[in-house]
């Protein structure tokens, strides 16, 4: 059994696989500018200043991801909802609140834990091409999981413990190094949860758009049928 160690990326990967990574991380990006702007709308009330820069910024990194033409323009569509009742302060700081908690309760960030472990872990390891390929089905099964609440959110405890660390406020931080072992325990740990909830082999992929629609539905309402 290999026992080579690899490196987490600290800055986005120029190959094809960081157009994934990206991808997968449009969901935290939206949450860390939400809660850019809800500081700045704290400090200040230049509302149209900040609903232009957040919209630019999401725009910016909808764009520079992989995913398909259609879905880019769903995200910036779901996103310009946000900015825009910013601009014109229809969106009270209370819903703020509530659209970034509904953003982090949500099945984007499932999906974005089980991808960002794929790309940073799994597509650098010393696994062999047929591992990689069950991995990539125990990811996308241990997610599912989690977003029917088949498997326990504690379980995450269980799963992490083989490739990342607590820091002294009891927050997970992922390692730098990761042995092929520690992600073989890792994968098995899933693989165990999933397979005792009878998540079964093929799961509905996660849209993103359609998930960041529910969330902001949810506190301001569905939006106005296009004309």
């Amino acid at each position: 059994m290999s026992t080579d160690t690899y490196e987490a990326d600290t800055e986005p990967r120029k190959s094809g696989g960081s157009g994934c990574l990206k991808g997968c991380l449009i969901a935290l990006v939206i949450i860390l500018i939400l809660g850019a702007l809800t500081a700045w709308w704290v400090s200040s009330n230049w509302r149209g200043w900040v609903s232009s820069g957040a919209a630019e910024g999401i725009n910016q990194i909808i764009d520079d991801s992989d995913l398909p033409p259609a879905e880019k323009e769903e995200l910036k569509a779901e996103s310009k909802r946000v900015t825009d009742g910013i601009a014109d302060g229809s969106i009270s700081l209370e819903q703020m609140g509530q659209i970034m908690t509904g953003i982090v309760e949500s099945p984007l960030m499932p999906m974005f834990m089980v991808k960002a472990v794929e790309a940073q872990y799994v597509e650098k390891s010393g696994l062999s091409d047929e591992e990689k390929s069950e991995a990539h089905v125990t990811l996308e099964r241990y997610a599912s999981g989690l977003v029917s609440k088949q498997i326990p959110q504690e379980s995450v405890d269980q799963v992490l413990v083989h490739i990342a660390d607590k820091d002294a406020n009891g927050e997970w931080k992922m390692r730098e190094q990761v042995s092929d072992e520690d992600l073989r325990k890792f994968l098995a740990a899933a693989k165990e949860q999933a397979d005792a909830a009878n998540i079964p082999e093929e799961v509905e992929p996660i849209d993103p758009s359609e998930e960041l629609r529910k969330v902001i539905d949810k506190v301001l309402g569905p939006a106005p049928a296009a004309p």
